[in-house]
């Protein structure tokens, strides 16, 4: 006999503008036919979805937590869970990007067969989980763009799945959050071009300035003088599709590094369509490959920085590090 068991569903019912919400109704009726114990929960503007995460997994009891939703929404449901070793999570992925999804061989084509394989309640394996540590913040300002301190961020710690960058791809992630275009753009099913099209524009205003990388505690240490972007990868995807670490593995414990430093870089419009493939590194004299289990990132100005693309503040001084506990996975 099959044992009843509950599960946490929550939505950003907003997600990939409305697209999330209206599979969700037609796809919600089909999961209570299992027989399991639904508790829907839909975010709205003044209850996010980290917050609704944050209660749900606020008692002594084992959750199990269904996500629906993309990578922002996947992120947020990270960043509120109380004790992951208390939670099994499974995600239903609609989103524009679906980056974690890709990288874990999720497939996005049938959410029906993807859900009941996570209602039976079976943890098929377990993630390493990545930390940013900022020891310094900032955002931008409205009149002059200057970097403004953000004081009561210094310290802060943010949780991501799939990847942690600095620099020109935390830019185009920002850019892309910001730009108007990206409602139309998503409803037209082509959210990967407005990823496209801020790498485009950004190109030719991005800086190149100095970065120093230190990788586990002093092992070793680089020094970049044109640093266009440094980014530690937990999966093998991020911004839409872009395999910027093919090598990646999210349960070794060890984050594959790509950082670019071009002496050129209008080289990035022949570099970026080989990406999605995993075959840059061919471009030696401007993509460095690197590996460990804990970097530090200082820059000589501040930068934006991104967790799972989700751009919160700038900073010129970072930790990237793996929490101790793994997450558990329905699917």
């Amino acid at each position: 006999m099959r044992v009843r068991k509950t599960f946490h569903v929550v939505v950003n019912p907003a997600g990939a503008s409305g697209r999330t919400g209206k599979v969700m109704e037609e796809l919600l009726p089909k999961m209570q036919q299992s027989g399991q114990e639904l508790i829907v929960h839909y975010s709205r503007p003044d209850y996010s979805i980290r917050s609704i995460v944050r209660e749900v997994t606020a008692g002594e009891d084992p959750v199990n937590l269904i996500i629906v939703g993309g990578d922002g929404t996947l992120n947020e449901a990270v960043n509120g869970i109380r004790d992951l070793a208390k939670v099994r999570l499974g995600l239903l992925p609609i989103g524009s990007g679906n980056d974690f999804a890709r990288g874990i061989g999720l497939t996005t084509s049938d959410p029906e067969a993807l859900a009941q394989r996570i209602l039976k309640g079976e943890v098929h394996r377990s993630i390493d989980v990545g930390e940013v540590i900022y020891h310094s913040a900032y955002t931008m300002g409205l009149k002059d763009k200057a970097p403004v301190p953000v004081p009561e961020a210094v310290g802060k710690k943010i949780r991501f799945l799939v990847s942690a960058g600095i620099g020109f791809d935390a830019e185009i992630c920002h850019e892309a959050s910001v730009t108007p275009v990206k409602p139309l753009m998503n409803r037209l099913h082509l959210g990967q071009g407005v990823y496209i099209l801020s790498a485009i524009h950004l190109i030719f205003t991005s800086k190149l300035i100095p970065l120093t990388l230190t990788l586990d505690g002093g092992r070793k240490v680089q020094h970049y003088k044109r640093d266009l972007f440094t980014v530690a990868m937990n999966e093998r995807y991020e911004g839409g599709g872009y395999q910027f670490c093919p090598e990646a593995l999210d349960d070794d414990g060890i984050f594959h590094i790509c950082s670019a430093n071009p002496l050129r870089k209008m080289i990035f419009f022949m570099i970026f369509p080989t990406v999605p493939s995993g075959k840059h590194w061919r471009f030696r004299k401007t993509m460095r490959p690197d590996a460990a289990r804990t970097l530090e990132i200082k820059t000589a100005a501040p930068r934006w920085v991104h967790q799972d693309g989700e751009t919160p503040y700038m900073s010129d001084h970072l930790t990237i590090d793996f929490l101790d506990r793994r997450l558990d996975l329905l699917m």
